[in-house]
């Protein structure tokens, strides 16, 4: 980058986002997004691996006393899509928007982490992916076994978002198609528009206080947009 992440982050936030490059040269990272809150701000870079691997780092910081930004001493991130610099025309699949990862600050020291969900009864075998593991009794049919790892599964992200939702700061990241013109948020009875931005589609939602919190992809016309199975609303 030729400076750190976290000086780069506070110059953006300071200043402004500079020109995208016509394209990324491996080894090269670039900021992409940028989300300006009252106390805190978020620049979300994406860097090209020599390999060809895209992934991203989000870096959350605060502000000073005097309205400038402090460096963020950390930052968070995930894969990213391949074409970074360039924005789908029609989106991927069904889905004018893809979420690409999330980050937060300030989850409280008395919040211990929460329990996985008990196994449930002796093991048949059956199974999903890390970290949850579901244990079917013997003798179950396999509709019966599979209507009981989504229970499970249902679960388990319930618990993981009770505890997400106890987080002061959260960014949520990704990367907007065309027709998206913002992204709502509603929470605690108000609701407000991140624009989209940036002209690779990529952004950050940024949330300030912890609990449940609601998005909608919005059109130029401020209409809501569907994804592929035709839901409008998700959680922050």
């Amino acid at each position: 980058m030729g400076r750190s992440l976290a000086e780069w982050t506070a110059q953006v936030l300071n200043t402004e986002l500079p020109p995208l490059p016509a394209r990324l040269e491996p080894g090269q990272a670039v900021p992409v997004a940028i989300w300006r809150g009252e106390h805190h701000g978020a620049v979300l870079f994406l860097r090209l691996w020599k390999n060809g691997n895209v992934d991203s780092d989000c870096a959350i910081a605060e502000r000073a006393a005097d309205g400038s930004w402090d460096e963020p001493w950390s930052s968070g991130g995930g894969g990213w899509i391949q074409d970074p610099l360039t924005r789908s025309e029609t989106g991927w699949d069904g889905d004018p928007v893809v979420w690409l990862g999330r980050s937060g600050l300030g989850l409280g020291a008395d919040d211990e982490e929460d329990e996985a969900p008990e196994p449930l009864g002796p093991t048949k075998g059956l199974g999903i992916s890390q970290p949850l593991i579901v244990r079917v009794p013997e003798g179950l049919s396999d509709d019966d076994a599979r209507a009981l790892v989504a229970a499970a599964r249902q679960q388990e992200e319930q618990v993981l978002q009770s505890r997400w939702d106890r987080f002061d700061v959260r960014t949520i990241i990704g990367a907007a198609s065309m027709p998206v013109a913002a992204i709502e948020v509603e929470q605690a009875g108000r609701s407000w528009r991140s624009p989209i931005d940036s002209p690779c589609g990529a952004f950050i939602v940024g949330l300030e206080q912890p609990g449940p919190a609601t998005l909608r992809v919005l059109d130029r016309e401020g209409q809501p947009l569907a994804d592929a199975d035709g839901v409008t609303e998700r959680p922050a």
